[in-house]
């Protein structure tokens, strides 16, 4: 074999392999870790009609991200428990929004919706509305912060 054939192989070789420990690295949540019940049992309830279409564990805290056929992207805690939903292509689902909160966003913006609902430390939540304005809510259904 000449040099050129060679390197021509080592070269496809070299290629072949890294292709192959990127895809090891780069497993899917339904490849490398197993989804909680608490999750699943979420995903069926309020997005019946989609199906996860990627899944991914941060190695660090545990917590978990799982995009849904719907562009809906959803982040969990290590038990299942979720912590922030983002509904690019429709709303947040209404039996996610506590009623007094989705009272005073239907009162005081007729024409919005919700995009986005994030807990935050358990003793707020965020709702990012489809008109670009951010609300928090504390425990007691109280706005803390609008803008």
């Amino acid at each position: 074999m000449t040099k050129i054939s060679i390197t021509v192989y080592a070269i496809a070789a070299f290629f072949l392999l890294h292709s192959l420990t990127s895809i090891a690295q780069n497993k899917t949540a339904k490849e490398s870790f197993v989804i909680p019940e608490t999750a699943k049992t979420f995903i069926e309830k309020y997005f019946p009609d989609n199906t996860i279409q990627y899944a991914k564990q941060d190695k660090e805290d545990k917590t978990f991200d799982v995009v849904l056929s719907n562009g809906a992207s959803i982040e969990f805690d290590k038990r299942g428990e979720w912590m922030e939903i983002e509904c690019k292509n429709n709303m947040v689902p209404m039996g996610l929004i506590p009623l007094e909160m989705m009272k005073r966003i239907k009162k005081e913006y007729p024409n919005a919706n919700i995009a986005k609902i994030e807990k935050l430390n358990n003793r707020w939540t965020e709702l990012d509305l489809t008109n670009g304005i951010k609300i928090t809510f504390d425990k007691n259904m109280n706005i803390i912060e609008e803008n």
